[in-house]
């Protein structure tokens, strides 16, 4: 199995929601990392890391205030560039629930691309760029998953239930298998 790399907007510690469902089956069998986005007040940037009773490792960037939010996304990268290098990963798996991560993402020449896509992006935000490059598609929502089907190949339609939690893990890691023979992503350069 491959290691697998998140990337939420979503905070690890704020309940169980769909992310930490999925993510927390997947660390039964894959190394998993869920990087947050970052927050602000480190005194320099830093990488704070916990594991969680799942051995899902939970990581967020916390850098200082006052950058600019290209400074912001180049030190983010850094850090997890970083955590890529220190911990031998290579070929993730990156799922994503926001596009707003795809410049580090891609980066890290994964061997696939996950959008785990739970609401539209807000204004400002497209998805276009990461339905160019994601693998796969999954959503919760029939209506999102109609307008999806329109724009990628890939899209399925896996509802948030809490009773189907392990069913939908299954089914998606069944899919995810299917990319293993792909070839990996070339790293694009964001700096």
């Amino acid at each position: 199995m491959h290691d697998l790399i998140c990337f939420s907007p979503l905070r690890w510690g704020t309940g169980l929601q769909r992310p930490q469902h999925l993510m927390s089956r997947a660390a039964r069998d894959r190394r998993v990392w869920f990087i947050e986005e970052p927050v602000l007040g480190a005194a320099a940037p830093r990488l704070h890391r916990t594991r969680t009773a799942e051995y899902v490792d939970v990581c967020v960037p916390q850098l200082p205030h006052g950058l600019s939010p290209e400074a912001s996304a180049q030190a983010s990268m850094a850090l997890v560039e970083q955590l890529v290098m220190v911990e031998g990963i290579d070929a993730p798996v990156a799922w994503l629930y926001t596009p707003r991560m795809l410049p580090i993402v891609n980066t890290l020449a994964p061997r696939a691309i996950v959008y785990d896509c739970m609401h539209p992006p807000p204004p400002g935000l497209p998805d276009h760029a990461l339905l160019a490059v994601a693998s796969l598609v999954f959503t919760g929502d029939a209506s999102l998953h109609e307008a999806l089907r329109r724009r990628h190949p890939s899209v399925h339609l896996f509802p948030s239930t809490a009773a189907t939690w392990d069913q939908t893990w299954a089914e998606m890691e069944m899919l995810l298998g299917g990319l293993t023979d792909l070839p990996r992503l070339e790293a694009q350069s964001a700096r």
